[in-house]
């Protein structure tokens, strides 16, 4: 088993250079008011965490349950929902990188 198919949100292996809407993982490096650009990775918990941790050589089973993989440096930038569409983008973000815990909110209130 491929375990990249393990990845939380809608994974990290999209198949194609047009990202279909989902849920995304990754490191942001740069923000507009209508579009966001990003590092893709893979973001893994509980068990795929363990074997993705293991497949890379790293520490197995990782601590606090989770393991990042980022095996491409390729920035991707997306669209965000204008301000003329009456639902906002919803984003989560780490509240800091030393744990799990998601802060969820617009994208608006991400980006100040």
């Amino acid at each position: 088993m491929d375990v990249t198919a393990l990845a939380e949100g809608s994974g990290c292996t999209p198949g194609t250079d047009t990202l279909p809407d989902g849920e995304w993982f990754g490191y942001v490096t740069d923000t507009a008011p209508d579009a966001v650009t990003f590092d893709l990775a893979c973001w893994f918990t509980g068990d795929a965490a363990a074997l993705a941790a293991a497949e890379d050589g790293e520490e197995s089973p990782p601590p606090n349950d989770y393991y990042i993989r980022n095996r491409s440096s390729r920035l991707r930038t997306v669209p965000v929902a204008g301000a003329l569409d009456p639902r906002p983008t919803r984003v989560s973000w780490l509240a800091n990188t030393g744990g799990p815990d998601l802060v969820d909110g617009t994208y608006d209130e991400w980006r100040t």
